[in-house]
């Protein structure tokens, strides 16, 4: 990456930039290489700004959310990767809807709507990321989708247009949207119903529970590896395929959960999609059923933007 685009962007109000970063430490997964620039953006005007300068440049770009349901290649990259860290606020704006800026925790949103007697998102807690890779990603848990109670959302396009999609504008589908990779998520509207903070209280409780005694929450993992086929489970398939405990390197299918793999110390991008194909292999063998990965895979010659 160029020394005086470098240069000319910690000059930019509203960014600070850190050269040859590793991944490894912005990834829940624990893994990648270094990359050009890790750039922490802290407005929306910062943005905005840094936007425009980087595509001019022709550096390659990408953004992420908490670094979750991801998995970064273990070589060094000639990359700029985006976090929207300083977005991160969180307001009531009328007695049932909140909005929430993306870079904002997934988890603080959830505790946010439980203390302001808000229903519908407590099976949430727990989920890794942010609250713009969770509107993304439709992520979900025990019933609930975040698409459930969108309203709506504020983008800027790579292009430098602000946009807004109502729920209905958008697509959600298992885990996925239609919101496009040149459309980055800057906050979203919620619309709740009234309930008792008590009882939203112990329902979180109860769900995050739940979530501990079935998941690996003690080890780095990338979240979900596989989408749940229709009608069943991707961890009871992997499961009985016999793949629990199954190893490349550093990294273990979970014994806890069969959806999750696990990273036990130094694993790689490479030992993690090793594991990936002996896992889809088994099962195909087993039930004759292609298990379709839910992570997202970052490869060296990643469809970035320039």
């Amino acid at each position: 990456m160029d020394e005086k685009l470098i240069e000319k962007l910690r000059k930019e109000e509203g960014l600070i930039i850190l050269t040859d970063e590793l991944m490894r430490y912005h990834t829940t997964l624990r893994t990648g290489g270094s990359v050009s620039a890790f750039i922490h953006v802290k407005t929306v005007e910062a943005l905005k700004r840094l936007i425009y300068l980087i595509k001019n440049s022709g550096i390659r770009f990408i953004i992420i959310g908490g670094g979750s349901n991801i998995v970064w290649p273990d070589r060094d990259m000639d990359i700029a990767v985006i976090y929207l860290s300083g977005l991160r606020d969180l307001r009531r704006i009328d007695q049932t809807s909140v909005v929430a800026q993306a870079g904002a925790p997934l988890s603080r949103l959830v505790r946010f709507t439980v203390q302001e007697g808000l229903q519908g998102f407590e099976g949430l807690l727990g989920i890794p990321g942010t609250v713009g890779g969770a509107v993304k990603g439709n992520a979900g848990a025990f019933g609930c989708e975040i698409k459930d109670k969108l309203r709506l959302v504020r983008l800027l396009t790579t292009d430098g247009v602000l946009k807004e999609l109502k729920r209905e504008d958008i697509h959600f589908s298992y885990r996925n949207s239609s919101i496009g990779d040149r459309e980055i998520i800057l906050e979203a509207e919620f619309s709740f119903k009234i309930d008792a903070v008590e009882e939203l209280e112990k329902r979180m409780r109860d769900y995050l529970q739940k979530r501990r005694q079935t998941q690996p929450l003690g080890l780095p993992s990338a979240g979900s590896v596989f989408k749940n086929p229709p009608g069943d489970f991707a961890g009871r398939l992997i499961e009985q395929a016999g793949c629990k405990g199954m190893r490349s390197g550093d990294m273990e299918v979970s014994m806890i959960h069969a959806n999750f793999i696990v990273n036990r110390g130094r694993g790689t991008q490479k030992d993690f999609l090793n594991l990936v194909e002996r896992v889809q292999e088994r099962v195909m063998k087993k039930f004759n059923l292609f298990l379709e990965p839910e992570v997202k895979i970052i490869r060296q010659e990643c469809e970035c933007e320039a």
